[in-house]
């Protein structure tokens, strides 16, 4: 006998079984502890810029500060950290 005739045959049988899954899933779902956002104590965010072909200098002055100012007008920054090198930021 094939899995799907049984589940024809003993049709009330399956469902209780599927039932039981499903609440079985409901009370361990309830219960596990989830932690979707972990809490850090210092937020960080990096931002990586390439531009292909350019000198340290101009990457300051065409990505860098750009980037800094605008992160800088934001609440709760303390600190903004750049380095600016051949082809990237």
């Amino acid at each position: 006998m094939t899995l799907p005739e049984l589940a024809i045959r003993r049709h009330v049988t399956m469902l209780m079984i599927l039932v039981s899954i499903v609440v079985l899933g409901g009370i361990s779902l309830t219960r596990l502890p989830l932690a979707f956002m972990p809490d850090f104590e210092e937020p960080e965010v990096m931002v990586r810029v390439r531009y292909p072909g350019s000198a340290p200098e101009q990457v300051e002055y065409m990505i860098t500060r750009p980037i800094e100012d605008a992160m800088g007008s934001l609440d709760g920054i303390k600190t903004i950290w750049s380095r600016s090198e051949d082809w990237r930021a």
